[in-house]
């Protein structure tokens, strides 16, 4: 919340003609939506983003404004490591889990796909087998067609990327799989996201939009 109010202090001293605001994910990691506490906080934030879109409508009339997020969130009840259950079959490998943050008290760096990184001499095609079969992993990719299907960089997605179901989390840990309790994304099933625009008749909305259109009309936008 306070990033929003120093969001409008921006405005209302600095009076910028484009401004980004990024937000953290802590309360949706901690609370689900119907705890007391998340709805609490969902309506403060309806307040601060009400008082931001007031404060750029009167310093640009013509003004646009986006509200986006990045991912959704779900409840997770088991966690994996791959690189325990590929080792546990004879697949020298390490893991690396796309959540990789210093604060961890709300995910435990748990997130819903991982990278594999297998070592010299390790079969692929028997790794992806073993990934495959495994509970709670919903997909097994090989690298390059993670790269294309994702539109990530080949060389920093390991040579498998996994992904979890959507009561599965995978993290850096000492045994294959556990029980937990918390809340995370990174999954296939946290895809679905919230894409609000205010007084953007330039832009667009369809069933392939994806939020990342936003930004790319705004900056087609500065360039005319």
């Amino acid at each position: 919340l306070w990033l929003l109010r120093a969001a409008r202090a921006v405005i209302e001293e600095r009076r910028p003609d484009l401004l980004y605001v990024t937000t953290t994910d802590y309360m949706q990691h901690k609370y689900g939506p119907e705890a007391p506490e998340a709805q609490a906080h969902t309506e403060a934030l309806d307040a601060e983003i009400g008082r931001l879109v007031d404060a750029w409508s009167s310093l640009h009339r013509q003004g646009a404004v986006f509200v986006t997020a990045d991912h959704g969130m779900r409840d997770k009840r088991r966690a994996l490591d791959p690189a325990v259950i590929l080792r546990a079959r004879g697949v020298p490998a390490e893991a690396v889990p796309i959540i990789k943050d210093r604060y961890v008290v709300h995910h435990g760096n748990q997130g819903g796909s991982a990278y594999i990184h297998l070592k010299e001499g390790a079969a692929r095609e028997e790794a992806l087998a073993i990934l495959r079969e495994a509970p709670g992993v919903e997909e097994a990719l090989p690298r390059d067609e993670a790269a294309r299907r994702f539109r990530l960089l080949p060389g920093r997605v390991g040579d498998i990327m996994a992904l979890a179901d959507a009561e599965t989390v995978f993290g850096a840990m000492e045994e294959a799989e556990r029980e937990v309790s918390l809340r995370s994304h990174g999954s296939l099933h946290e895809g679905t996201v919230p894409l609000w625009a205010w007084n953007a008749p330039f832009f667009r909305l369809s069933e392939d939009t994806h939020h990342f259109d936003a930004t790319r009309a705004v900056m087609e936008g500065l360039e005319t």
